[in-house]
């Protein structure tokens, strides 16, 4: 199965890109590059229709995200009435922010090693 190719989010110069998986049990958003105010809303707009799946957001391959971004995540947790799951890269400015806003314990964080 081919992946589909990244779509731009946002300014399509911004950094910031995503990609979905599908699975059976899950729907899977892989975001790359970064999330800031300037493309956050498009990444809470791209997880609309999620249906009864389980929704994970790969954050491995992002490099940098600010409060907007962490707001859309705890906005999205609240909205679905479902836990998140978030992919975090250990060690990454993710998963030190998610650590020092204390959102760790918001989200399922599955961190994995670089």
């Amino acid at each position: 199965m081919t992946e589909p190719p990244p779509h731009h989010f946002g300014d399509p110069r911004s950094p910031g890109r995503f990609r979905w998986e599908q699975t059976d049990s899950a729907r899977v958003l892989h975001v790359l590059g970064e999330v800031d105010l300037s493309n956050a809303s498009q990444v809470l707009a791209a997880l609309d229709d999620l249906g009864d799946r389980q929704l994970v957001v790969d954050l491995t391959e992002v490099d940098f995200i600010d409060s907007t971004g962490l707001g859309y995540l705890v906005e999205l947790q609240s909205s679905t009435g479902r836990g998140v799951g978030l992919k975090v890269l250990e060690g990454s400015q993710v998963d030190r922010l998610l650590d020092l806003t204390g959102l760790k314990s918001v989200f399922s964080v599955d961190l994995v090693s670089g």
